[in-house]
């Protein structure tokens, strides 16, 4: 018997949103990256042998690696920029990624309101394609099973 097919990333597909609009020329995505955020809490007590244990959720991260045949990642850079200094504070940015596997199952992960932090972009020669790196947070996503 042979083992079930899994997930690859030709299964993968993301798209980035912005103000419920689709950055439609936002493609060509590298890599997905999603950290679901949990820290472990641990307290010790007096006459107790072994420490109590909890978890507290702390959000979602995000990171994606990218590169671009437009100029629209400047444009999706600019609203970023007017995003953090609130020129255009009520615009949100999601991302959804829809996972198709082999027996045709399709969760899709809804990722709303993800905050970004630093945009390096790395050009690193000649015979190499620009890459853009985005990495933010949200407080928290929506896995909706199928």
């Amino acid at each position: 018997m042979s083992a079930p097919l899994r997930l690859r990333g030709d299964g993968t597909t993301v798209i980035v949103s912005r103000g419920g609009v689709l950055e439609a020329t936002l493609t060509e995505i590298i890599s997905l990256n999603v950290t679901v955020q949990r820290e472990v809490m641990s307290q010790g007590f007096l006459g107790e042998k072994t420490e109590r244990k909890d978890s507290i959720f702390k959000g979602i991260r995000v990171e994606l690696e990218m590169q671009s045949s437009t100029q629209d990642i400047f444009t999706f850079e600019k609203a970023l920029n007017a995003i953090a200094k609130r020129e255009t504070p009520n615009i949100v940015i999601n991302i959804m990624s829809l996972f198709t596997y082999p027996n045709g199952d399709q969760p899709l992960i809804l990722i709303p309101d993800v905050k970004f932090g630093d945009t390096p972009i790395q050009t690193g020669g000649r015979n190499q394609y620009a890459t853009f790196r985005y990495s933010g947070e949200a407080s928290d996503w929506d896995p909706q099973l199928t």
